[in-house]
């Protein structure tokens, strides 16, 4: 969405004593200055201590990652969330394609393999032009929103990983533990679809990735909550065979003006794994559909974003489970 990024509220409390690296590409230095000069803002404002790697381009941005998270390992000082800030501009070779569509899938099997809380801000761009309005903070300010969604995430992997003392506590009760496997699998599915989405990865071999890498692996001493792999697995396909009956649904619940393949693809993501849960899953509550996807929005969207999401979700559940809200105010 073409709306400027607001600052975000720092949360203190729940990034306490957190540790972010910032990694970015200075093929264009001007604009690095300004996507870092938004960055730095929000993760100042949020009270965490970060750390900059430069490198020479975006192409490169994934290894430093890599090196920087192992070696902060070594010396015992890990980093919990990195932003990753770069530019890439089309040019007159296909070399354009390459960095982006590499350095996008690089990162998000970074992100996943090692459930990092990762904000991806760089920008692929057509021009210098679209470039700057995307920089610049008083703009879109897509530094700061990277930066913000790390931090949403590392928020995320906080309330959700489950330190080994935890082990010594009574057992959740079985309906607690069915809840937050599938609140797993749904974020699973949203950033399973999202890469399908940006890099054309085969529906095969994204089920295959991220059922090995989201079923309760242990990551920096903590253990991540599993996802319930065939809720997952029948999100991601459900959306895959429904698609063509799922988005001109989204489309019409959407604001004149904002049809789906307009919005980011990360919101499209969204709204088609809860259209395709709403319209299939009828075992699972409508409102419980809707505060899931607004919650995992939250995550990742500004507030703007994230209100659209949730007005169109509520337009869509009542639309197609119309009798839960009928029982409800009778």
């Amino acid at each position: 969405m073409a709306t400027p990024r607001r600052a975000a509220k720092a949360e203190p409390s729940s990034l306490k004593g957190a540790r972010v690296l910032v990694v970015e590409a200075r093929f264009y230095d001007d604009i690095a200055d300004a996507l870092l000069a938004g960055a730095t803002r929000v993760l100042e404002a949020a009270g965490v201590a970060w750390d900059r790697v430069t490198v020479p381009g975006a192409l490169e941005i994934p290894a430093a990652i890599a090196i920087a998270l192992g070696g902060a390992r070594a010396r015992r000082r890990p980093y919990e969330a990195v932003v990753a800030l770069g530019c890439v501009i089309r040019g007159e070779t296909g070399h354009y394609d390459i960095v982006a569509g590499e350095s996008a899938r690089a990162l998000m099997d970074l992100a996943v393999a090692q459930r990092l809380p990762l904000g991806n801000g760089i920008l692929t761009v057509d021009t210098d032009a679209q470039a700057w309005e995307r920089a610049k903070v008083d703009r879109l300010d897509k530094g700061g929103g990277a930066a913000e969604a790390a931090l949403a995430l590392l928020r995320l992997a906080r309330a959700g990983a489950a330190p080994e003392t935890a082990m010594t506590r009574p057992p959740a009760r079985q309906s607690d533990r069915k809840a937050n496997r599938r609140g797993a699998a749904r974020l699973a599915a949203v950033q399973a679809l999202y890469q399908m989405d940006i890099v054309a990865t085969p529906i095969n071999e994204i089920l295959a990735e991220f059922e090995s890498h989201w079923i309760g692996r242990e990551v920096e001493g903590s253990q991540y909550l599993p996802a319930e792999a065939a809720f997952f697995r029948s999100i991601v396909s459900g959306v895959v065979a429904e698609q063509r009956r799922l988005d001109p649904m989204i489309d019409e619940a959407l604001a004149g003006g904002w049809p789906l393949k307009r919005i980011e693809a990360l919101m499209r993501a969204v709204l088609r794994a809860a259209a395709y849960e709403l319209s299939a899953r009828s075992d699972v509550p409508a409102r419980v559909v809707v505060s899931e996807y607004v919650d995992i929005a939250h995550a990742f969207l500004d507030r703007e974003e994230t209100g659209m999401v949730n007005a169109v979700l509520d337009q869509l559940a009542r639309r197609l489970r119309g009798g839960e809200f009928d029982t409800a105010r009778s």
